[in-house]
C-alpha cells in the first residue's frame, strides 16, 4: 500500500465523518473548533457573521437526500482517482470521467470554498502521475537545460493552478465572487466618468470597454493622471480619446461593445459590466466636439455635477 492509498483511504474517511456531522449537527464543529478560533484569532465582533458563514454553508446538505448523493459522487470520484493513482489501463480515461463527474457532484451544494477545497484534497493523489507526465512531453519536446527549466516551471504552475483554486471550470467553480457596492439609500450614488459631447448638444457616456483592454471603470485615466499629468492635462488626451472613439465606433452602429467586435454577445464582458442604455444614442467620430471628466453626486433631494476636466477640439 502507497502513500497515496494511505492518504485516499483517511481523507475520504474525514470527509465523509466531516460531511455528516456537520450536516447534521454543526454545532460539534462550531462549538469544538470554530469558536475556540475565533476566541484565539481575536475575532469576537465578527463571530456572528463567521458562524453564520460556516453554518450556511453546509445548509443545503442538511437535505437527507443532497447529502446522500453528495457522498456517493465523492466516493466514486475518490475510486475514479484511486485507479489513475495506482493502474496505468484506463487510468487517464478515469481522470477525465472524475473531473467530469465533479460538478455533477457540486449540483448537491453550493458553497464555493468546500466545492474548491474538495476538490484540492481529491485530487491531490494525481500530481505525482500528472507531473511524469508533463516531465515526459518536456523530455521531447525541450531543447536545452534552460528551456526545460521553463517549461517544468509552467507545467508546475499549470498543476497549482488545476488544485489550489479547485479548478476553474463551471460550473463547480462559480468564478470572482467579485466586488459590491453597498448602498443604504438606493436613491442616492455618486459617479465619476467621462463624458462625450456631440455637435448637436447631446451626450453620451464614454463606456470603460472604450479602453479595451484596460476595461475596469476609472482606472485609465487615474494612471494616465498619475504617471503622465501633462499629457493628461494637454491637447493631445482629447485626441487620444477620440482614436478610442473611433476605434470603438463600428461596433456601437452595430449595437455592440468593442470588447464584443468579433465574438457579439459570446464575448467575455468586461472588467466593470458596460450595457446601453436606450437613451444613449452614438453618433460617427465627426460630430464629436468635447470630452468631459464629471463628478456627479446624487441624492434623495438633489443632484450635483462637477465638470473635473474638458477636453475640446483645438482647446476651445
Amino acid at each position: 500500500m502507497t502513500i497515496s492509498n494511505v492518504y485516499q483511504a483517511i481523507t475520504l474517511i474525514l470527509i465523509i465523518s466531516f460531511l455528516i456531522i456537520f450536516s447534521f449537527t454543526p454545532e460539534i464543529f462550531l462549538n469544538q473548533i470554530i469558536i475556540p478560533l475565533i476566541h484565539f484569532l481575536d475575532l469576537s465582533e465578527k463571530s456572528e457573521k463567521i458562524l453564520n458563514f460556516f453554518s450556511g454553508s453546509f445548509s443545503k446538505l442538511s437535505n437527507t437526500y443532497n447529502l446522500i448523493f453528495y457522498i456517493l459522487f465523492i466516493c466514486i470520484i475518490s475510486f475514479c482517482i484511486f485507479w489513475f493513482s495506482n493502474y496505468r489501463k484506463n487510468g487517464s480515461l478515469l481522470l477525465f470521467f472524475a473531473i467530469i463527474l465533479y460538478p455533477v457532484a457540486n449540483l448537491f451544494i453550493d458553497t464555493v470554498w468546500i466545492r474548491r477545497f474538495l476538490f484540492l484534497v481529491l485530487m491531490m493523489p494525481t500530481v505525482p502521475r500528472i507531473w511524469y507526465f508533463f516531465l515526459f512531453i518536456i523530455s521531447l519536446i525541450g531543447e536545452g537545460r534552460y528551456y526545460k527549466n521553463i517549461l517544468k516551471s509552467l507545467a508546475g504552475i499549470s498543476i497549482a493552478i488545476f488544485l489550489l483554486p479547485g479548478f476553474y471550470l463551471p460550473p463547480f467553480y462559480d468564478g470572482i465572487s467579485g466586488w459590491y457596492y453597498e448602498n443604504d439609500k438606493p436613491q442616492s450614488y455618486k459617479l465619476t466618468a467621462i463624458r462625450i459631447k456631440f455637435s448637436d448638444n447631446t451626450s453620451v457616456w464614454f463606456k470603460p470597454s472604450f479602453f479595451n483592454p484596460l476595461t475596469q471603470a476609472n482606472r485609465p485615466e487615474r494612471l494616465i493622471l498619475s504617471r503622465d499629468k501633462d499629457f493628461y492635462n494637454s491637447d493631445k488626451f482629447y485626441y487620444f480619446l477620440l482614436s478610442l472613439y473611433n476605434k470603438s465606433y463600428p461596433s456601437l452602429k452595430k449595437g455592440r461593445l468593442p470588447t464584443q467586435k468579433n465574438l457579439g454577445f459570446l464575448a467575455y464582458s468586461p472588467h466593470n459590466i458596460d450595457r446601453f442604455d436606450a437613451r444613449e444614442i452614438y453618433l460617427p467620430t465627426s460630430e464629436v466636439v468635447a470630452f468631459e471628466h464629471v463628478s456627479i453626486d446624487k441624492n434623495s433631494n438633489d443632484r450635483s455635477e462637477e465638470i473635473i476636466k474638458k477636453w475640446s477640439l483645438n482647446g476651445q
